[in-house]
């Protein structure tokens, strides 16, 4: 075959595919270098390789397919990355976005659609919904910036889908009336079937993809095919219920938002796959659509594209100005509402195709609307990506007033092997620093005749979980040390590897010599000055509901206060719930003050207790779904007392059959010293 001789559009799907990983690879680094959002370079490839460019690839060659897929994986992902405990504390700001940007260009469209451009009555209803759908092309680059979980993400994310969710009841509705269908008992039918989606896919979805996950625990491969699997079975229960299969992809990441980890090694392929594969056809999908001569040889269709795109512009904007007066956003945030909610694809094509295809649109109406595509997604990336930028600056100069950034490097001494796994996981979903820093599994061997046997044992087992860690794309560095006392060889690990944060697992066990001489957390809290997190899982991390955080009086004094609090709230990010801090008046203050620099006024809630004291006695509330956490000041610390020094006892003789967490924040070394 002579590869410099063939036919357009190219029938080979090896040269096809060749094209397309070409663009894939090179126009975004192009896009990069020429400072505009990757996804505008995937546009413009789109149209060249399209129909209405040099034709160089069929849509019929897969690219539809690809391009389906893209979008109901699109809308997954941008469910899965909802942070819920935020949706739910802002769910009223969803709502109201969510109204705002269906009504607002609903009732101005259909104005200038129906009293300036003349069109027939449900003509002009149907098309005016264009104007309130919109598509999370841009999402790409919010997850770029690492501000996907943020309270503007959330709220768009959920407005967007109460807008298109409207918008494609409000084409069911007009097709049935355009085609006098629409009987009595239509209204009622239509509400069944979407109650019947909903309680299936949220209710029945969950328990099946548990029971998935659990029983291909260890094959990440197949995890990942059910899924995938369940998301697209919940877009064919839609299709069969006359919803549009994107909403059931929406509601499938919904279902499945509480049972996949964020920094899970599945999670890691879900985002892998989805942003350098599937949305990327997607993204070249729509390009494949844009006739850009269309802005230069129908004049009628340039002047009624031109007045739909201001309509749309502005009403979005409208949207997202009336949301920050409303509720008191900063400009950036608006900025950012307004970019994500300003691109037009996927329900717009939709609706668009449905209504030329049953006659309300003829052929120029359908050409205005790929204009409304192509500069609604340029102008949508333009925006999100310069507020995303400032939004992520911003966010990160206000966490440097209060902390300076550390590269954190965790150490993680291990005496159980069997525990290694639980360690490493809680250790990587607390990690700040870049992923090139290792985190540093240790051994300490203190009896010369079986350090051979604990050396293989030790290594065996970390070679095991280096794999996954690679997953996630951490790097995993084992470290042996021989030393006759296990706290000096713990200090010693530290020293030589500049380690910020200790996290060990709990051993409480009492026994005569350590009673009196103290346990081995008690001698390290004594000699170490850097933060050590001690935990205790009965269960996995996602199956907890709720996490309690109980704070020592003044602890708020102590250095490493803000990265203990920083903790708290990385792990409540990971397993979506909101932390109940307790503590006195003041130290509440300061926590809240942390909180708020990264999540805003709404994170959290404070109650005002000496909960310390009552805990000594022994638990009252706690349940088994319930992760209670701990901040203790150190011994020789300015606010340290003789209560705190009893912690191992306390928790040994109340807590061993609860799941619990001890924090003790990073100190100075002078405090080490007096110790």
């Amino acid at each position: 075959m002579n590869l410099f001789h063939f036919q357009n559009p190219i029938s080979d799907p090896v040269i096809a595919f060749t094209i397309l990983l070409f663009i894939f690879l090179f126009f975004p680094l192009i896009s990069k270098r020429l400072r505009i959002p990757g996804i505008i370079g995937l546009l413009i490839a789109g149209i060249i390789i399209g129909p209405h460019g040099f034709n160089l690839i069929s849509k019929e060659s897969g690219i539809s397919m690809f391009g389906t897929v893209g979008l109901l994986y699109l809308m997954f992902i941008a469910a899965l990355e909802i942070n819920m405990r935020d949706f739910k504390r802002f769910r009223s700001h969803s709502i109201a976005f969510g109204a705002f940007t269906f009504f607002f260009p609903l009732i101005l469209g259909f104005i200038v659609t129906h009293y300036i451009f003349k069109l027939p009555l449900y003509s002009a209803l149907l098309y005016s919904s264009i104007f309130s759908t919109h598509t999370l092309v841009s999402y790409p680059i919010v997850v770029k910036y690492g501000i996907a979980r943020h309270r503007t993400t959330s709220i768009t994310v959920g407005g967007t889908i109460i807008t298109d969710t409207g918008v494609l009841l409000l084409l069911t509705i007009i097709t049935s009336l355009a085609a006098n269908n629409a009987q009595w008992y239509f209204w009622i039918e239509l509400l069944l079937r979407f109650v019947v989606f909903l309680l299936v896919v949220l209710y029945v979805f969950p328990i099946i993809s548990k029971w998935f996950l659990k029983n291909l625990h260890g094959d990440n491969g197949l995890q990942y095919i059910s899924v995938l699997f369940m998301v697209f079975l919940a877009a064919l229960l839609a299709q069969a219920l006359d919803i549009e299969p994107l909403i059931g992809a929406f509601f499938a990441g919904l279902a499945l938002n509480k049972l996949i980890p964020h920094t899970s090694p599945l999670m890691n392929r879900i985002m892998f796959i989805g942003h350098n594969l599937f949305v990327p056809f997607f993204i070249i999908s729509i390009g494949m659509l844009i006739d850009l001569s269309l802005f230069f040889t129908n004049i009628q269709s340039l002047i009624f594209a031109a007045s739909i795109l201001v309509v749309a512009v502005f009403t979005k904007f409208l949207a997202a100005w009336v949301l920050r007066k409303l509720f008191h956003y900063s400009a950036e945030e608006q900025n950012l509402i307004f970019g994500l909610s300003t691109s037009h694809a996927a329900a717009t094509i939709a609706v668009v195709v449905v209504g030329y295809e049953i006659g309300l649109f003829d052929e120029s109406i359908m050409n205005s609307t790929i204009i409304l595509i192509f500069v609604s997604c340029m102008v949508s990336s333009f925006i999100t990506e310069k507020a995303a930028q400032r939004l992520s600056a911003h966010l990160t100069d206000k966490r440097k007033t209060l902390s300076p950034i550390k590269e954190d490097r965790i150490l993680v001494p291990v005496s159980n092997p069997n525990n290694l796994k639980y360690l490493i996981d809680f250790s990587i979903i607390l990690k700040k620093s870049s992923k090139e820093i290792p985190i540093y599994p240790l051994t300490v061997i203190s009896d010369p005749k079986k350090a051979q046997s604990m050396m293989d044992s030790f290594h065996k087992k970390v070679e095991t979980y280096m794999v996954d860690a690679a997953s996630t794309e951490h790097v995993l560095h084992p470290v042996v040390k021989r030393d006759i006392s296990v706290v000096s060889g713990i200090l010693s690990a530290a020293s030589q590897n500049h380690i910020t944060r200790i996290i060990i697992g709990w051993n409480g066990k009492i026994t005569t010599s350590n009673y009196f001489l103290g346990t081995l957390l008690e001698n390290l809290v004594r000699k170490a000055n850097q933060m050590i997190v001690v935990i205790k899982l009965n269960k996995p991390l996602e199956d907890f509901d709720k996490i309690s955080v109980y704070i020592t009086n003044d602890a708020e004094y102590e250095p490493g206060f803000f990265e203990s609090i920083d903790s708290i709230m990385t792990l409540s990010d990971h397993i979506r719930v909101n932390p109940v801090f307790h503590g006195s008046d003041e130290t509440l203050k300061q926590v809240k003050m942390i909180t708020d620099s990264k999540h805003g006024d709404t994170y959290g809630t404070f109650e005002v207790s000496n909960k310390w004291k009552e805990m000594q006695k022994g638990p009252t509330e706690i349940t088994d779904d319930e992760l209670t956490f701990t901040i203790l000041a150190r011994p020789m610390s300015i606010k340290f007392s003789s209560d705190i020094d009893k912690v191992t006892k306390i928790f040994s003789k109340y807590y061993s059959k609860f799941s619990f967490g001890i924090i003790y924040p990073a100190v100075d070394e002078a405090t080490t010293q007096i110790n």
